[in-house]
């Protein structure tokens, strides 16, 4: 399953990007705190195990920084997907 990852900093600079799978994009969201500075210990940053006990139930993530940088997380589906035309 690919994943969407939306980040938009509070500068208001977005970034998007699709990832693979889970784990990768999870390695992505602690990157992106660590390139933020903050302090991963002390940031609300969901485990591996959790996204993936999430996506069995839901469609999508929302989570926020201590810095007001939020991002959200989608599985990537026709849906959300659009084709060149």
């Amino acid at each position: 399953m690919k994943y969407l990852l939306f980040i938009s900093y509070e500068s208001g600079l977005m970034h998007n990007a699709v990832y693979e799978n889970l784990p990768i994009l999870h390695d992505s969201v602690n990157q992106l705190a660590e390139e933020e500075n903050l302090n991963l210990k002390s940031e609300s940053l969901p485990s591996l195990n959790e996204l993936e006990k999430h996506f069995m139930k839901n469609e999508d993530y929302f989570n926020s920084l201590s810095n007001e940088t939020w991002y959200h997380i989608q599985e990537f589906t026709e849906r959300n997907y659009i084709k060149d035309v």
